[in-house]
């Protein structure tokens, strides 16, 4: 009888322990798919998702809202100024016929130069960097009155410029060639922005201002009219970053 009941005793834990094992694999497998979709989320978040959203650094979803994102994010919502000007010439003076710009700071003063060309860099980034010959700017001390409104834009018409002052300490410049006026820049600064002054300038020099907008002028028949498309400088590229080549 002990025999029977020993022998009975492991024939109903057989069924018991077999079942025990069968009930661990559905666990084991949940285990393993969490795991695996933990891994997945880590890796978008640190090499950024492709989804419509862009969350990652690099994201580059329609709405990049990563570090970097590439697509219509912070980066595209960046505005670069342009415009067109006109210009007329009589005898010695010229006139802003007519001037529009779009794009540019916000509620900011101007100032507006005619440069001539730059013979002392070929540099496309120095191209209206020529001596100024012509000059609009706002009164001393007055209300600004060539300033862009609250969404960037600004338009002029009818206005003359004033002949540039000479620099300080030096004679008074000869009237400008007229008959260069298709190498002239129409340049746009914006006035709030001084350039630093170069070390060894005569005392009483006045800073440059930096420039938004810039285009050269363009004659057709009429010898003593011509137009500027105003564009904004391209921006130089980022310095490449040094890849190392071992792997931490």
């Amino acid at each position: 009888m002990q025999k029977y009941a020993h022998d009975r005793l492991h024939t109903d834990e057989r069924p018991f322990h077999t079942k025990s094992r069968r009930s661990r694999l559905p666990k084991l497998g949940l285990i393993l798919l969490v795991a695996t979709i933990t891994a997945a989320i880590a890796v978008q978040t640190a090499y950024g998702c492709g989804g419509k959203n862009g969350g990652g650094n690099n994201g580059g979803g329609k709405n990049g809202g990563g570090k970097n994102g590439g697509g219509q994010g912070v980066a595209a919502s960046i505005k670069k100024a342009s415009g067109k000007a006109t210009i007329q010439l009589q005898g010695t003076k010229a006139t802003l016929n007519s001037f529009s710009l779009s794009g540019g700071p916000k509620d900011t003063p101007l100032i507006i130069h005619i440069h001539a060309q730059n013979t002392e860099s070929a540099l496309p980034a120095d191209k209206c960097k020529g001596p100024v010959l012509f000059v609009i700017k706002n009164p001393e001390g007055g209300d600004p009155i060539i300033k862009t409104a609250g969404d960037g834009r600004f338009s002029l018409k009818k206005q003359a410029f004033d002949l540039a002052p000479p620099a300080p300490g030096a004679a008074p410049a000869p009237p400008p060639d007229l008959s260069k006026i298709d190498t002239w820049y129409v340049n746009v600064h914006d006035a709030t922005k001084p350039l630093p002054i170069p070390a060894g300038s005569p005392p009483g020099t006045k800073p440059k201002f930096a420039s938004i907008a810039c285009g050269l002028i363009k004659v057709g028949a009429n010898a003593t009219k011509g137009s500027a498309t105003l564009k904004a400088d391209a921006a130089p590229p980022p310095p490449a970053l040094a890849i190392n080549s071992r792997r931490k």
